[in-house]
């Protein structure tokens, strides 16, 4: 198969290289477009009209100065003319994107909007079940299990997308798949799960500089709590199976408020 690949955490993250290594070492034409730094945090976010600067790393490998979301974009829509990819895969992202985490995700954000593009897409993510904050410098994540687990399974996965798909006029698609796995040599299994619901401890403090201007700072807890009943993809993941969870790429209505009058 043809694949794009894309992250949140930069096209020199480990997690993406691995993947893009093992899915190649299946026979696998893999492509990837990836942001030269950071984006955690980006969702859904993306820019229109502006220059943005592309770094080529090798014929099928480049890093754009840019979020995730426009990754994809320049991926799928005239970095690669004539080239048509089979899949979209997003990550295997540094830390979890559980629960409500998958709203704030620059990992799902790109994966979402590769379901609005047509694309079957997958996001990929790998956590300790101490959910530490992982960086370069402590980043002792197995992405291998995951990567080789994708490998395995790839077109189960891309058929549970295309099940799902009903906007074939259109060229879109209903859903996307988010995978999140232990850091683990072996996994127990894989287990279709809910969305548990994050709880986040977070704190903001005002700084006032010596000039008299006033900014803020966000500091995000680096350890996230799950809650939330039955099969969730916290519980699955902390107890050593693969969660799989089939997200909506478009919001919902609520169907008690689609007929009659406000």
């Amino acid at each position: 198969m043809r694949l794009l690949l894309c992250n949140d955490d930069g096209y020199n993250a480990p997690g993406i290289n691995v993947l893009a290594s093992v899915l190649g070492s299946y026979g696998h034409d893999v492509y990837i477009v990836a942001p030269m730094e950071n984006h955690s945090g980006a969702s859904a976010s993306v820019s229109l009209e502006k220059k943005t600067r592309l770094l080529r790393v090798s014929d099928k490998t480049y890093a754009l100065d840019s979020n995730p979301v426009n990754c994809v974009i320049v991926g799928a829509k005239g970095l690669f003319p004539g080239v048509e990819f089979d899949a979209v895969l997003t990550g295997i992202n540094r830390g979890p994107n559980l629960g409500t985490d998958v709203m704030y995700s620059g990992t799902c954000g790109a994966a979402r909007q590769a379901c609005i593009y047509g694309y079957p897409a997958i996001a990929l993510s790998i956590t300790g079940t101490d959910l530490t904050y992982y960086t370069d410098e402590n980043d002792s994540l197995k992405y291998r299990t995951l990567a080789d687990f994708t490998a395995k399974n790839l077109e189960k996965l891309i058929a549970l997308c295309k099940k799902f798909r009903h906007l074939e006029e259109e060229g879109g698609a209903s859903y996307f798949i988010n995978i999140n796995a232990p850091s683990a040599d072996s996994f127990k299994g894989a287990r279709f799960a809910t969305l548990a619901h994050s709880l986040y401890g977070d704190t903001v403090e005002v700084v006032e500089e010596n000039d008299g201007s006033l900014y803020t700072v966000w500091h995000g807890d680096k350890t996230t709590r799950y809650v939330g009943e039955g099969r969730t993809d916290w519980s699955l993941v902390n107890d050593g199976y693969v969660a799989v969870s089939v997200l909506s790429t478009e919001s919902q209505v609520n169907s008690h408020y689609c007929d009659g009058e406000f």
